[in-house]
């Protein structure tokens, strides 16, 4: 796998980590089952769990333990004020982003052609 490319699956992992948790709070394992539906993503839970960590080492999500219903803690991410604005800042620069590569990759076609 080239490196370029699991950077670049890093990066798309926050992002879509922090909109996830803008819906609301989750616990790891739903995080993980959302984001395994994006296959080009290739999300394993030996990335995920690290790129929480870092999250969390940030201040962009907040890690809270509960008590479920067989008080069993359980834990659950939620998103902080940074980490909105994070999102925000990211989900910004995603759009106009894609839109510039969409416009300069059809350019480039039929340039080519």
């Amino acid at each position: 796998m080239s490196m370029w490319l699991e950077e670049l699956r890093k990066g798309l992992m926050e992002i879509c980590v922090l909109n996830l948790l803008n819906q609301g709070k989750q616990q790891g394992y739903e995080i993980f089952q959302t984001l395994k539906k994006i296959d080009k993503l290739a999300v394993s839970d030996c990335k995920l769990y690290p790129l929480l960590v870092e999250l969390q080492k940030d201040g962009k999500i907040a890690i809270q333990t509960e008590e479920d219903a067989s008080s069993q803690p359980k834990d659950f991410f939620s998103l902080t004020a940074l980490g909105r604005k994070r999102m925000q800042e990211m989900d910004n620069y995603w759009d106009s982003l894609k839109d510039d590569i969409s416009l300069f990759v059809e350019q480039s076609r039929k340039e080519a052609q």
